[in-house]
């Protein structure tokens, strides 16, 4: 059993509440400063509804403590080490300068001249079909996307070599739907409810191979024993 990383996407519905979905989809790609496998670091929304989404998701941003994580209300900590955050800030500005932008926070935080801190951010106008685009960052950047329809938005989730997990927004009956077309092994709906030790956890493409938690979990321990008899009477020769 292997279980490895992803890009996780996390698609609005033209029917959720947009803005009631701003924080938990800020805070699935930026708690642990982003240094987890399952962050929600695509954001899928229609089109139309970008600039709705990144003025919220600003607004957002600027609540949140990133500092000292031994301080009680900090909400963002430093990444791993300096070495990190110069690759993630080298591959910030190769976005940048194919043309993606900033839609939200983005930067360095003021005030802190230790640690190894990024501000939580969202990039815009990045190319879908750009390398790193499907790239885990392990930092808390996220990027956002322009959908069509529910068709585009179930290829741009699931445009990417990863599939650990991903999350739809909207009303249940139609994000189950739309869930089942997303090729992850976990998809949550209007955020689930936590990690279950009774379901299976991992997913197909570079997300790793095999399950754990759940009876899939255990079932990666066990050894297949596979005994085969001939019925009454039937011999074949050796070797058929």
């Amino acid at each position: 059993m292997l279980e490895l990383g992803g890009k996780s996407p996390n698609i609005m519905l033209p029917s959720a509440d947009l803005p009631a979905t701003v924080a938990a989809s800020i805070l699935r790609f930026a708690r642990n400063a982003g240094q987890g496998c399952a962050a929600w670091s695509r954001i899928l929304v229609p089109e139309d509804r970008i600039d709705e989404f990144c003025r919220l998701a600003d607004d957002f941003i600027k609540t949140i403590k990133v500092g000292d994580p031994l301080e009680e209300d900090t909400v963002v900590g430093p990444v791993i080490s300096a070495a990190h955050r110069a690759k993630v800030e080298g591959w910030v500005d190769e976005l940048l300068g194919r043309g993606a932008r900033w839609g939200a926070g983005g930067g360095r935080p003021e005030g802190l001249t230790t640690g190894h801190y990024l501000r939580p951010g969202l990039l815009r106008d990045v190319d879908p079909d750009d390398p790193l685009a499907d790239t885990e960052f392990f930092a808390p950047i996220g990027m956002i996307f322009g959908y069509r329809d529910v068709d585009h938005a179930v290829e741009l989730a699931n445009n990417t070599r990863y599939g650990l997990a991903g999350n739809v927004f909207g009303p249940l009956d139609e994000a189950i739907a739309v869930a089942r077309r997303v090729r992850a092994g976990t998809v949550t709906v209007n955020g689930g409810s936590g990690m279950r030790p009774d379901a299976p956890w991992g997913g197909p493409g570079r997300s790793g191979v095999g399950r754990e938690l759940g009876e899939d979990g255990f079932a990666e321990f066990f050894e297949v024993k596979h005994i085969q008899y001939a019925l009454a009477g039937i011999t074949r020769p050796p070797g058929t």
